[in-house]
C-alpha cells in the first residue's frame, strides 16, 4: 500500500505460497484493485528468482555492514543496504531509482532539481560524529555491493556455456535432441532429460538468406564442398557435396559383407522369436531400482508400452470396434452437456482454448474377452491456470477398505460394487471459465464445424481439478496426482496379472471377540545403500489366538518398506519395526472402535482405543527381553532405540508383565517380584484394561 501511493497499482503481483500471502485479505485487496494474484507453486521458486537473489544480496551487504560497525542496528543496516542497491546497482543501463523516478539522486541521496548554489545538506558545521559515520557506512555498503556484483559475475561465468547455432543448411548431418521416441512412452528413453538421436540429414530450412539477401534454402552448389564449422554437427564428410536424397532405411547402411550369402529359414518359421529392446533409465536412481528386480522392470515397461493403442496400426475390425466405443463416449458428452456452443461474437481466440484427444485401450471382460474402450480427455496441461487450481480430494485407504469388508463379513452384510459411466461428466457445473476445442466426432454430434471453440461446462477427464469437482458434487472420495495415477495404473496391471489369487475376509462367529494383531519383522542393512527394511502385517482375528489356538486371520494392512533412519544392528532394526508396528496397531484399533462404537473424544483417544484389543508379535528376542524388563536402563550404543521402546512400555501396554515400573505404580499394581496384588487395586486392573 505504501508503494502504490507513489507508483500506482501493479498489473500482476507474483508471490510464493507463504501463509501470509495466501490469506483472504490479500486476495480481496487484489480483486478490489484488479490485480492478478500469481501464486507460484512451492517447488517453482525460480519464478521469483530475481527477488530471492536480491534478498540474498541485501543480506550479504547487511552482514558486511554489521562486521564493519558492530553498533549498527538491524533497521539501519537494512535501510543502508536497500538504498545502496537502489542507487548503485545497474539494471539495463540504469539504476532502479532511475527506472522508477527518472533521475539519479544527488550527493545527499535526495531527488531535487539541480541548482548552481550548494545544497543546504552539504553545509555541515561539524564533519565529525554522525555525518562521518554515515558517510563511511555508505562507502562500506557500496564496497560490499561491488564485491557482491563481482561474485555474481564470476558465478554466471562459471555456470555459462556456449549457445548452439542454428544456421544449418540442407544436406548437413546433425544430431538432434528428443525427449520421446516414436512408439514409446513419454518417459522413454530419457524422460525429462532426453537424449541425442542421429545422425540425421537436414532436408530443408526456413527463411534462410544468402549473401545477396534473398531467401535461399539450398545455397550450396552440387560440386561445392560444404563450409567448415567450428561446432559439432555430426560426422558428415567435408569432401562430398550435401545429398538431397530422402533418408534411407536402416538396412541400407549395413555393409554388404555383413549380410548372409544364403537366406535363413529362421524367418520362415511362424514360431520364431525376436528380441525386444527396452531402454534403461537414464538416472542412477532409476537404474538401481530397475536392477533390483530386472524381470519386473521389463514386464512393467512392456505393459506401459501396451496401455494406449494407435489407431493407425489397427486392423479394419479393430477400427470398427473403437468406432462404436467412440460413439458411446460422444453420447455421454452430449447427454451431460459438457460443452456449450458459443456464438461467433463470444468465441475467444483459438490460442485461449485447450485441446482434446482420444485415449484408446482394450478392457478385459470377466470371461477373458476384449472390449474396446475409448475415452475423450481434455489436454489439461494446456490450461494457463493449471498450477493454481485446487486438486485436493480425499480417498479411501486400503486399511479402511479392509476394515469395512471385515465388518461386513462379521455382521453378515451384503457388499456390492458398481461402476459409474462417465463419472466426471456427472459433476456440478464447472465454476471457472475454460474454453476447449472438442474432438471432431464431438463437434459433428454438436452440429458445429471441426475446430470450433466451445465453453467447458463439466469437469471432463483430463482436468486437474476433475476429481475434486466430482467429490464436491457426489461427496465421493478421490485424491491423486499425475505421478500417483501412473503408478496406480502400473500397480493395477500387476494386480490384474494375479487375478486368480484370492484374499479371504473371514466371517467370524457373531459371538467371537475380535482383536487386532500386528506382526513385525525387520532385516538389517539388506539394501544396496546400506538401509534396513521392515515388514508390518496387521490382521483381524479372535482372542483365542492369544491363548495359543490356531485361528483364521483377515488381512487389514500390510507394508514392506525402508526404515526411515539408519540402524546400527539387527536389534535396532527389529526395535524400529516394533515401534512402527505399535503405532500402526494403535491407528487400526482406533478406526475399528469408531466403526463399532462411533466417533469418540479426539482429546482422549485412548478411551476409544481400549475398547479393541491389540497385540504386537515379533521374533526378536532382544525386543522381547527389553519389553519384559520392569525397569529398562538407557545404556549402550542404541540409546535412541531404548527410549523408543520405553515409550511403548509407557503407552497402552495391557500385558502386566510388560508394564514399566512407573505405569504399574500409577495403576496401583505391585512390582513383578510380588505375586499377590493389593486388594484395592484389583478393580483398577479389570477396569483399566481389556486384555
Amino acid at each position: 500500500e505504501g508503494w502504490v501511493q507513489y507508483f500506482g497499482h501493479p498489473r500482476c503481483l507474483r508471490l510464493d505460497p507463504a501463509g501470509a500471502f495466501r490469506s483472504a485479505a490479500v486476495e480481496e485487496w487484489c480483486d478490489k484493485h484488479s490485480i492478478f494474484l500469481d501464486i507460484i507453486p512451492g517447488e517453482a521458486h525460480w519464478k521469483v528468482g530475481v527477488v530471492e537473489n536480491a534478498v540474498r544480496g541485501a543480506k550479504e551487504v547487511m552482514t558486511k555492514l554489521c562486521q564493519y560497525d558492530p553498533d549498527i542496528s538491524a533497521a539501519e543496516a537494512l535501510a543502508e543496504a536497500i538504498t545502496t542497491f537502489n542507487h548503485k546497482e545497474i539494471v539495463r543501463g540504469y539504476s532502479p531509482a532511475q527506472h522508477v523516478l527518472g533521475q539519479a539522486p544527488d550527493e545527499t541521496g535526495r531527488f531535487i532539481p539541480s541548482s548552481n548554489l550548494p545544497h543546504p545538506g552539504l553545509l555541515v558545521e561539524n564533519p565529525n560524529g554522525e555525518v562521518e559515520r554515515s558517510v563511511k557506512q555508505r562507502a562500506e555498503a557500496e564496497k560490499a555491493l561491488s564485491d557482491w556484483n563481482a561474485g555474481q559475475r564470476l558465478m554466471r561465468a562459471k555456470h555459462s556455456r556456449h549457445r548452439p547455432s542454428y544456421d544449418y543448411v540442407p544436406g548437413e548431418l546433425v544430431y538432434y535432441w528428443r525427449t520421446q521416441d516414436s512408439n514409446k512412452g513419454r518417459r522413454q528413453p530419457g524422460g525429462k532429460h532426453g537424449r541425442f538421436l542421429g545422425p540425421a540429414r537436414i532436408l530443408a530450412t526456413e527463411t534462410r538468406q544468402g549473401e545477396d539477401g534473398k531467401e535461399d534454402t539450398e545455397n550450396q552448389a552440387a560440386g561445392e564442398a560444404p563450409r567448415e564449422r567450428s561446432r559439432s554437427r555430426g560426422r558428415g564428410s567435408s569432401e562430398a557435396a550435401p545429398s538431397r536424397e530422402l533418408p534411407s532405411a536402416w538396412w541400407s547402411t549395413v555393409a554388404e559383407r555383413h549380410w548372409p550369402e544364403q537366406k535363413s529359414g529362421y524367418w520362415d518359421d511362424k514360431a520364431a522369436a525376436v528380441a525386444v529392446e527396452i531402454d534403461m533409465p537414464d538416472t542412477q536412481r532409476g537404474c538401481d531400482r530397475a536392477l533390483r528386480d530386472l524381470g519386473a522392470y521389463f514386464i512393467g515397461s512392456m505393459k506401459r508400452r501396451a496401455i494406449e493403442l494407435s489407431e493407425r496400426k489397427m486392423s479394419p475390425e479393430e477400427r470398427e470396434s473403437f468406432r462404436g466405443a467412440k460413439a458411446i463416449e460422444v453420447r455421454n458428452f452430449v447427454a451431460s452437456k459438457a460443452f456449450e456452443v458459443l456464438p461467433d461474437h463470444l468465441k475467444p481466440d483459438r490460442s485461449q482454448a485447450i485441446g482434446m484427444r482420444w485415449i484408446l485401450t482394450w478392457k478385459l471382460r470377466e470371461d477373458g474377452s476384449r472390449k474396446a474402450k475409448a475415452r475423450a480427455v481434455l489436454l489439461g496441461y494446456q490450461d494457463e491456470a493449471y498450477e493454481h487450481r485446487s486438486t485436493t480430494s480425499p480417498v479411501m485407504t486400503r486399511q479402511t477398505r479392509q476394515l469395512l469388508l471385515q465388518l461386513a463379513a462379521w455382521k453378515r452384510w451384503k457388499v456390492q460394487k458398481g461402476d459409474v459411466t462417465g463419472a466426471f461428466l456427472q459433476s456440478r457445473q464447472y465454476p471457472d471459465r475454460l474454453f476447449c476445442i472438442p474432438c471432431p466426432e464431438i463437434c459433428q454430434a454438436l452440429g458445429i464445424p471441426e475446430g470450433s471453440v466451445t465453453k467447458v461446462q463439466k469437469a471432463c477427464y483430463g482436468l486437474v481439478d476433475a476429481p475434486l469437482e466430482w467429490y464436491r458434487r457426489h461427496q465421493l472420495v478421490s485424491r491423486s496426482t499425475v505421478e500417483t495415477i501412473i503408478k496406480a495404473n502400473i500397480l493395477l496391471s500387476t494386480a490384474k496379472s494375479r487375478q486368480k489369487q484370492k484374499m479371504k475376509i473371514h466371517a467370524f462367529s457373531k459371538d467371537d471377540e475380535l482383536t487386532m494383531v500386528m506382526w513385525v519383522d525387520a532385516a538389517n542393512a539388506n539394501r544396496v545403500d546400506g538401509g534396513s527394511t521392515q515388514g508390518l502385517f496387521l490382521g483381524m482375528t479372535t482372542k483365542a489366538m492369544l491363548k495359543g489356538e490356531i485361528t483364521p486371520v483377515t488381512p487389514v494392512s500390510w507394508h514392506s518398506q525402508k526404515i526411515d533412519r539408519a540402524c546400527r544392528s539387527p536389534g535396532a532394526a527389529e526395535a524400529q519395526a516394533a515401534v512402527n508396528g505399535e503405532d500402526g496397531l494403535y491407528g487400526g484399533r482406533h478406526q475399528w472402535s469408531e466403526l463399532l462404537y462411533g466417533a469418540g473424544d479426539l482429546h482422549a483417544p485412548d478411551e476409544l482405543v481400549l475398547k479393541t484389543g491389540g497385540c504386537v508379535v515379533t521374533d526378536s528376542r532382544n525386543v522381547y527381553d527389553r519389553l519384559v524388563t520392569e525397569v529398562m536402563v538407557i545404556k549402550g550404543a542404541e540409546k535412541r532405540t531404548s527410549i523408543e521402546l520405553l515409550a511403548i512400555k509407557e503407552s497402552l501396554v495391557e500385558d502386566e508383565n510388560m508394564m514399566s515400573a512407573k505405569r504399574r505404580k500409577d495403576l496401583g499394581l505391585a512390582p513383578l517380584e510380588h505375586k499377590d496384588f493389593p486388594k484395592g487395586s484389583q478393580g483398577v486392573v479389570n477396569e483399566g484394561s481389556t486384555e
